[in-house]
């Protein structure tokens, strides 16, 4: 906090900007006033009314609340920009400047209040790479590399709107939108080798294989149009 703890009295507190905050007026009765946002936890945690002067305990208490009300609301400017796993989250903060245990304890505050929603960022990141079509494991390994919690990636994952997608269409619709699989056998190799880094295993490639030769034998059997 911006002031000395020497001889500061609490004058008064209001609500803060955002919900998990109070804000406090201190004041030392000679030259210096501060206005600063706190944890609402961590001022009811030192006991202080107004007019009560602030000992070295209850100074250390807000200190550490501010710092952490401050994190915490760059956190909500950052989620302005993107979604944040809770984790990525508490890295982006401590590379702004804020100490380790504030940055993970202001993203712990950001998931209790709503602000980070790990359940539907995993969801609409999975619903974004399924539309560029990518396949089951990179989607995966997609999500754990954000920092997304592995149990709540793998519930995510075995729930049913998940398990109903059929990766062997969806890789079809890739190879489909790319002319289909190279007749030539090197050609053919590395373009298969390309599925598998999109995510797509053995079974999916060869069932997206079937659907389209299923395609094109059905294409071949239609009758000629006639004029």
């Amino acid at each position: 906090m911006a002031f000395t703890e020497e001889g500061l009295f609490l004058m008064s507190s209001y609500a803060a900007y955002y919900e998990f905050g109070t804000t406090i007026v201190l004041d030392d009765f000679k030259n210096v006033r501060r206005t600063v946002s706190v944890m609402t936890e961590d001022l009811i945690a030192t006991g202080l009314e107004e007019n009560m002067p602030i000992d070295e305990e209850a100074y250390a208490i807000l200190a550490a609340g501010c710092e952490t009300y401050e994190a915490a609301a760059r956190g909500i400017n950052l989620l302005g920009y993107s979604d944040k796993s809770k984790r990525a989250m508490a890295l982006a903060l401590h590379r702004k400047g804020f100490d380790k245990d504030i940055s993970v304890r202001a993203a712990d505050v950001l998931e209790e209040y709503g602000y980070i929603d790990e359940v539907r960022q995993i969801e609409r990141r999975a619903e974004v790479m399924i539309r560029k079509k990518y396949g089951k494991s990179r989607i995966m390994s997609d999500l754990h590399v954000k920092g997304y919690d592995l149990s709540r990636v793998d519930e995510w994952v075995s729930g049913e709107s998940f398990q109903s997608i059929d990766f062997g269409a969806l890789c079809a619709d890739y190879v489909r939108e790319r002319g289909g699989f190279p007749s030539e056998y090197p050609e053919k190799r590395r373009f298969v080798t390309s599925l598998y880094r999109m995510g797509y295993g053995a079974a999916e490639i060869k069932r997206a294989a079937s659907i389209l030769r299923n395609e094109e034998e059905e294409q071949e059997g239609e009758p000629a149009l006639t004029v």
